[in-house]
């Protein structure tokens, strides 16, 4: 009995992490495309501006170089052509991903920084039981905190792993264990680089939105003085269905995102309860939701 509730619990959870990889391989892939499809315009409207001939002698000598060095099969064929430079562009991108720099400024991006010298020797002193049971080398971890009134975790890259300010301050060695404990199986299944991932995948779309917003707010603005915004109405209504285009593009994945989200945490759970540390979680998600209904109760009373 115990044997066939053993094998049935594998087979669930290896068909969970099936699921979980392709919906965040559909999730790349959706995003990936927005942001062709959105780049495709302003790239268009930029080769008939500027063509190739027009380029600087050096760029146009280097674009040539680089046409003439494919072979045949690709050159002669544009639909070829054009899949191989999508698939080129792919490829930097995930040697950008899985680069230092990338870290590098996803951690300045978040306000992940080093953690003071005390908070950091508890960490590590939390993490060497964590790692001694997950069998681990401790030493491979970097650790680092983010200055939030949040009590909360988070994994990036291949082994980097931050807790905000206010958690190293409410939580107590038991719970911090517990935290984690979350943490390092979400790195074990590699979820850290896929964050990271997403992360530059969303950026373009995103900071496309705050230019389409800021153009629209800038627009609306005029609108005391008809005289001057009469000429830029065309100009805020492209941004406003910039924006909102968008909104939508970003939604999309993030909506898929939230579905795999819930199962990436319950698969950071078992895994933290696997190795020890399941009593350690529980008292961490009861404290934290004693704290948010203490908050929604002061919110409700002032």
């Amino acid at each position: 009995m115990r044997k066939t509730q053993k094998r049935k619990a594998v087979n669930n959870s290896h068909a969970r992490n099936f699921v979980i990889l392709l919906s965040l391989i559909l999730q790349a892939a959706i995003t990936a495309t927005f942001n062709i499809l959105v780049a495709i315009p302003p790239i268009w409207a930029l080769w008939k501006i500027v063509p190739l001939a027009n380029l600087p002698a050096s760029w146009h000598e280097l674009l040539t170089a680089y046409r003439q060095s494919l072979p045949t099969i690709l050159t002669e064929n544009p639909t070829y052509l054009l899949a191989f430079d999508v698939a080129t562009v792919f490829l930097l991108m995930f040697l950008f991903v899985i680069s230092p720099l990338s870290g590098y400024l996803l951690r300045k991006g978040h306000g992940f920084v080093e953690p003071r010298p005390e908070l950091k020797s508890r960490l590590e002193r939390l993490l060497e039981p964590v790692c001694q049971a997950a069998g681990k080398n401790p030493a491979k971890f970097r650790l680092y905190v983010q200055a939030s009134g949040d009590i909360n975790a988070y994994a990036f890259g291949r082994r980097s792993i931050a807790v905000t300010s206010n958690a190293g301050n409410l939580l107590n060695d038991f719970q911090l264990k517990g935290v984690l404990a979350h943490e390092v199986g979400h790195l074990h299944y590699r979820e850290g680089m896929w964050n990271i991932l997403f992360y530059w995948l969303n950026l373009p779309i995103l900071a496309l939105n705050k230019v389409a917003v800021g153009i629209a707010n800038f627009t609306y603005a005029l609108r005391k003085t008809p005289i001057l915004m009469l000429p830029f109405l065309p100009l805020n209504w492209m941004a406003q269905m910039l924006s909102w285009l968008t909104v939508f593009l970003l939604e999309v994945p993030r909506q898929l995102g939230k579905l795999v989200s819930s199962a990436s945490e319950y698969r950071a759970d078992v895994y933290a309860a696997d190795i020890g540390f399941g009593e350690n979680l529980l008292s961490y998600f009861k404290l934290s939701g004693e704290i948010a209904t203490t908050s929604a109760i002061e919110r409700e009373t002032f």
